[in-house]
């Protein structure tokens, strides 16, 4: 194995080290999409603001039975909680999307540079040797002949 200031170089070593950037490529690229996806759940989480005011007004109504009102406030806590899973997704990832939408091209780049690696790979693992003389053949040849 030949190392270069420290750094174990052998083919599994290469193969190990690009498997780890392609993994972290596509890594980056599912927070890509859940910071892509950040302003949907945005807007879902704002929509159980409405649910939530509909359901409580009802509850509220004289009219409205002890059995509807049983219904109802199962309801709202199902969409309390729903809610509160957004909420926390949305906290989880909101430095994800500040971030993203800073560094967006520097992302794309690392993705083209995965692209151009894993392209390497294809052509190394194709790649064969065609002789160019015959001192092999040659240097064999007198070999097998003694």
């Amino acid at each position: 194995m030949a190392t270069a200031n420290d750094f174990p170089i052998s083919k599994e070593n290469i193969e190990k080290y690009c498997d780890v950037t392609i993994a972290l490529r596509d890594n980056l690229e599912a927070l890509q999409l859940y910071s892509e996806r950040y302003r949907e759940f945005k807007s879902q989480f704002n929509s159980y603001y409405g649910q939530i005011d509909d359901l409580l007004h009802q509850i509220s109504l004289e009219n409205t039975t002890d059995s509807q009102k049983a219904i109802l406030i199962d309801k709202l806590c199902e969409v309390k909680a729903e809610q509160a899973i957004i909420k926390d997704f949305m906290e989880v990832f909101t430095p994800i999307k500040e971030w993203y939408s800073i560094h967006h091209c520097e992302l794309d780049s690392f993705k083209s540079v995965v692209d151009k690696i894993i392209k390497i790979r294809e052509k190394q693992s194709k790649r064969h040797y065609v002789q160019r003389t015959n001192v092999v053949k040659e240097t064999l040849g007198r070999v097998t002949n003694y």
